[in-house]
């Protein structure tokens, strides 16, 4: 167990940082800010059963939400420059609960989430980058043991010096129990959208999928791995771990992240606690070799019982 305190860590969100410095065109991403889970688990799982945190990356677990909950999550986006990323998110499903005898989900017919991101860069010279945007997911669970979901996002303020933009995407994502202690979860981003840049041309929003493939193991120890793969030629392979010390504590950390684009190291980790109707979720990301730097992400979740 000390050793998996020590692996602590957490993933940067290279995916929340959602504009770069626009040259021409490209730069632009609509990607969500990663649940602090996903970010402990090096991006290895994108999905969280029962936790509206995480549907911004996958709205197949909207179905598993319940009753109302509300999410805040805040992280630090790049450690040496004033910078963060900010997100609200809320969401409920409702209709007939669906059992399955074989397998414990709390899985109703339908679910809806919204979440409002915004993050913002303080740069040299008194220069500015920020953005907002708002996805808004709906969920289905047409049998116990699966569930899919689409999430329309709407990026409509970024703003770099002169340089603005808004645009639109869609997200699909999935998941598949085959098993009480293994499952399957695929998310295809950006099968449709585009960016629109004041005075420039449009900007297609790149394709891009990850499968996911989650292992419950002894003593409720979780194991998550994820392949992902973008038509800009990017690849990433990681693997993470959730390990329960106590019934209300969980430790996470990722054991493998390999990415095709750079060969740098990186170490990610955290925790989860559970009191009574509140979640709360620390994750860190040390970045040795990159500006990015050590980056730290906190989240609150709360039912509210209507």
């Amino acid at each position: 167990m000390r050793f998996l305190t020590f692996l602590f860590g957490l993933n940067l969100i290279l995916s929340g940082i959602s504009a770069q410095a626009h040259d021409g065109k490209g730069g632009m991403r609509l990607e969500p800010d990663p649940s602090t889970r996903s970010v402990a688990l090096g991006e290895a799982s994108f999905t969280e059963v029962g936790s509206i945190d995480a549907f911004a990356s996958n709205p197949a677990c909207l179905t598993s939400v319940g009753t109302l909950q509300i999410s805040l999550k805040h992280s630090g986006l790049i450690q040496h420059l004033q910078s963060s990323s900010v997100s609200l998110s809320l969401g409920k499903s409702f209709g007939r609960s669906l059992v399955y005898p074989a397998i414990k989900l709390a899985n109703r017919r339908f679910g809806l989430g919204f979440s409002l991101q915004h993050r913002s860069i303080e740069l040299a010279q008194g220069s500015k980058w920020s953005s907002n945007t708002i996805f808004l997911g709906i969920g289905y669970c047409p049998c116990p043991y699966a569930s899919a979901g689409l999430i329309t996002k709407f990026l409509f303020s970024s703003d770099f010096e002169q340089v603005s933009a808004s645009g639109f995407g869609i997200d699909l994502g999935a998941r598949l129990e085959f098993t009480p202690r293994i499952s399957w979860e695929l998310v295809i981003r950006n099968l449709a959208g585009t960016v629109t840049w004041k005075n420039a041309s449009d900007e297609k929003l790149p394709l891009a999928t990850s499968l996911s493939l989650v292992a419950k193991g002894p003593f409720m120890a979780t194991a998550s791995a994820r392949f992902g793969w973008s038509m800009t030629g990017g690849k990433q392979l990681a693997m993470g771990v959730e390990v329960p010390v106590y019934r209300r504590l969980k430790l996470r950390t990722e054991l493998l992240r390999l990415v095709s684009a750079s060969s740098r190291t990186i170490l990610t980790g955290g925790f989860g606690l559970e009191l009574g109707s509140y979640k709360i979720g620390y994750a860190f990301r040390s970045d040795a070799e990159q500006a990015f730097g050590l980056t730290h992400h906190f989240s609150i979740t709360f039912n509210i019982f209507l």
